[in-house]
């Protein structure tokens, strides 16, 4: 078999295949699958180290993976877990102004905000 041609063989084989709009589709699909198998080009590789330093101090980012790059002023106070009887869960009912709390599967809502 000899090779094929792009003016002959070659269109007349692939033509069928980019008409139909299916192939179309899959073959998008299938080329959206296959590029995170390429490695990926990134521009800081080509800047110079030092370059990256003075960025680095311009911008006043720690760089320890331990401390917090931002912190809020006062952090949301913790839930401790706890089964409640009944009696307990009365305090809970919005009676006399209080919260209405309402669970489900073990996940507790806050309800009282709607009122």
């Amino acid at each position: 078999m000899s090779i094929l041609t792009f003016d002959s063989e070659l269109w007349t084989t692939c033509l069928p295949f980019l008409t139909n709009p299916i192939n179309v589709v899959l073959l998008v699909i299938l080329g959206y699958a296959i590029i995170p198998l390429f490695p990926s080009f990134k521009f800081d590789d080509l800047r110079s180290p030092e370059d990256v330093t003075e960025i680095k101090q311009d911008l006043k980012i720690e760089t320890s993976p331990i401390q917090y790059n931002w912190k809020p002023a006062k952090l949301p106070d913790s839930v401790v877990w706890r089964t409640y009887t009944p009696l307990e869960l009365r305090s809970f009912d919005g009676a006399n102004g209080g919260k209405i709390l309402f669970a489900i599967n073990k996940l507790v809502y806050d309800l009282s905000s709607g009122r």
